[in-house]
């Protein structure tokens, strides 16, 4: 077994333990049940991908990637749902307010998927050197596709909302949830780079997939440090209703993916000179200056700092 494989068991055991451990602890509310069912289903797919990693025939890992598409489908709708649960006083107020967008999200990818399990991945003929004129290799197939731009769309009204109850949040109860939101935004921070990805590629890419085992990995161990902390989930935050303005979540997200698609273009245009190869570097590279952009603007302390230099150097006397 290779060490990718063994990465995406150990995140799989670490995400089944930990929804285990808070539905073992007596967890009947709203938030730990959607967040049960989440870790539960990233368990899941954990479980595909180190199948599909330690496999070496092309077959098994077109079966194997088709069922992990099968189980992304249904995690928008679980994690969604945590965000819109987890510490908020007035998560029915929410969840009613959302609830058309949690019956697409519940309904649409996973029916797709359902109907449609062949065009989930499908075989290409692409070129190859002599003596061998062509060979195959996975690509997305147009329901593939779809599933990804939902969980892509998912994964920023997740972050998004997750922004939201944490900037409601003061003192004690911003100390609750800090490890909780950081394991979480880690996770699908991650998940939206591989996700773009794989749709600008139109492939499954099993790199990126380790890239996301190890990302599930370090959200269990910051999550369990979270819910080591005693009431966890027992805080009562209200946040506004009005969660797309001046969201930081969707700004960065709109940068990101127009920075990339240019990316991608320019990529296309330098192909023949083999520059192709550059692109994933890029795009990370991209990413992590917008995951440092957010650190500096959610710091208190860099906010009090600057607050300081303005008043200092630019206010009248």
């Amino acid at each position: 077994m290779n060490i990718a494989a063994l990465l995406a068991f150990a995140s799989a055991f670490f995400a089944f333990a930990l929804a285990f451990s808070v539905l073992w602890n007596g967890r009947r509310a709203a938030a730990p049940v959607f967040f049960s069912l989440g870790m539960g289903i990233l368990g899941a797919e954990s479980i595909f991908n180190a199948l599909a990693q330690n496999a070496s025939a092309l077959g098994d890992i077109y079966r194997w990637e088709q069922w992990r598409l099968m189980t992304i489908s249904f995690l928008p709708v679980a994690w969604l749902a945590y965000s819109l649960t987890y510490g908020r006083g007035n998560h029915r107020e929410f969840l009613e307010r959302w609830k058309f967008a949690l019956m697409v999200f519940l309904i649409l990818p996973a029916a797709l998927a359902a109907v449609s399990f062949d065009d989930l991945i499908v075989f290409v003929k692409v070129p190859a050197s002599p003596p061998v004129s062509e060979h195959l290799k996975l690509h997305l197939g147009d329901i593939g596709k779809v599933i990804n731009i939902i969980f892509l769309i998912g994964i920023v009204l997740v972050l998004m909302n997750l922004e939201r109850t944490f900037r409601a949040a003061v003192g004690t109860m911003r100390w609750r949830i800090k490890f909780m939101i950081l394991g979480l935004g880690v996770l699908f921070i991650a998940r939206a780079y591989s996700s773009t990805e794989t749709l600008l590629f139109t492939a499954p890419n099993l790199s990126l997939q380790t890239v996301d085992s190890g990302a599930l990995l370090v959200a269990c161990f910051l999550i369990f440090r979270s819910l080591r902390r005693e009431g966890h989930f027992d805080i009562d935050i209200y946040p506004s209703h009005t969660v797309l303005q001046n969201s930081l979540t969707v700004m960065l997200a709109g940068i990101y993916l127009v920075v990339i698609g240019l990316f991608a273009k320019v990529i296309a245009w330098l192909k023949p000179a083999g520059h192709d190869g550059e692109f994933p570097i890029a795009a990370f590279l991209v990413l992590a200056a917008l995951v440092a952009l957010t650190v500096l603007l959610l710091s208190d302390r860099i906010k009090l700092h600057l607050s300081r230099f303005v008043s200092r150097h630019f206010q009248r006397p």
